[in-house]
């Protein structure tokens, strides 16, 4: 097994080719694993960061069998590039058989133990992702997989004569409720932008952003320039689309920035809308109906990261679960770490159980 470390912008950039190749090879891969988007998020959210990229190859680089998109931060943290936006972080790899996972482990973990960085914190891996079984082999008990978050998706077989009836999985109560929310917005349309014919919308956009963080729905930061250029370049590319829901007056109140990935999948990503009561789920209703009644094969609609309620609650997603996997080399840092986890685990569960005391007191 050889391997080759890209530390450095062009070698970055003339692996484009070799990296397109096995992402077209993975099969199972989402756009957050293509060239585009990390090396978009590592030259405007990473450039101070140092590149680590791992290409694992047998003869020739040309042919990669696998790529670490990992970047060293300004902690000497060992990361995914972008893993607070990327809502499933993997590594590109072509099937494997267990020697050539063994090797790459192998071979990972000494590169981790000579290189400047002090621990490895890879977020956001999802629970059948066979990383999980890279990562068990090498490292000692100063490691620990948790489970961090979940995702959630729809696997949906259209149905044209009656778009509800797509939700098979859904009984008519729920579906009666999908069908009073879509009659309540029947005043609004929706339309589907794309680079090809479409402006990007800049100025709609930071409109309802700007209405969310006024009314306390979002952050300030929350679309900060940063990701601002990162949506416009994949909305440039073609790798992403927007879908905008627009009032009897023509004024936009709700947009999904929806990425889209092989094999008729779709994730919804980013959700920027106004402070209508179940604006959001008219947004998914609409956003599925036009997808469903232009397709014949099976479409997954996926949630991305997050188990939020409403999303949980009006469409009874598959749902799976996420892991952080964290390795330090020394005890103190690993241990600070296990205490951080713990203390925000107890505060995050008493929130669960006192949400609306706390949401009340909040308002006062």
């Amino acid at each position: 097994m050889k391997y080759h470390i890209i530390q450095n912008e062009n070698d970055f950039k003339s692996s484009k080719q070799i990296w397109e190749r096995l992402y077209e090879s993975c099969g199972c891969c989402t756009v957050f694993q293509t060239f585009e988007w990390n090396y978009e998020w590592w030259l405007k959210g990473h450039r101070e960061d140092q590149l680590f990229i791992i290409v694992f190859f047998k003869k020739n680089i040309e042919n990669p069998i696998a790529i670490f998109p990992l970047i060293i931060d300004e902690k000497n943290i060992l990361r995914f590039i972008a893993d607070i936006h990327t809502d499933f972080s993997k590594i590109l790899s072509t099937d494997l058989d267990i020697a050539d996972m063994y090797d790459i482990s192998k071979i990972f973990f000494n590169l981790f133990n000579n290189c400047s960085c002090k621990s490895i914190e890879l977020k956001n891996i999802n629970q059948d992702d066979a990383l999980i079984n890279y990562l068990q082999l090498p490292f000692d008990n100063k490691k620990i997989f948790f489970q961090s978050n979940g995702y959630s998706y729809l696997e949906i077989t259209p149905v044209k004569d009656n778009f509800f009836n797509s939700f098979s999985h859904l009984k008519s109560k729920r579906k009666s409720e999908l069908k009073r929310i879509y009659k309540k917005y029947s005043g609004y349309t929706s339309s589907i932008l794309t680079a090809n014919t479409d402006t990007f919308p800049l100025d709609d956009i930071k409109s309802i952003s700007n209405e969310m963080t006024k009314n306390g729905l979002r952050e300030e930061t929350f679309l900060d320039s940063t990701l601002l250029e990162i949506i416009y370049v994949l909305y440039e590319k073609d790798n992403l689309i927007i879908q905008t829901i627009q009032n009897s007056r023509g004024e936009s109140v709700a947009m999904n920035f929806v990425l889209k990935s092989p094999k008729e999948r779709y994730i919804f990503w980013i959700d920027i809308y106004k402070n209508f009561q179940y604006i959001n789920i008219f947004s998914y209703i609409t956003f599925m109906k036009t997808i469903i009644e232009s397709s014949d094969k099976q479409i997954i609609f996926d949630f991305g990261r997050g188990l939020y309620d409403y999303k949980i609650k009006n469409f009874l997603p598959i749902i799976k679960q996420q892991y952080t996997f964290f390795f330090s080399k020394y005890n103190f840092d690993f241990l600070s770490y296990l205490s951080k986890f713990f203390a925000k685990k107890s505060i995050m569960n008493f929130y669960k159980k006192n949400k609306i005391l706390i949401n009340k007191l909040i308002k006062r």
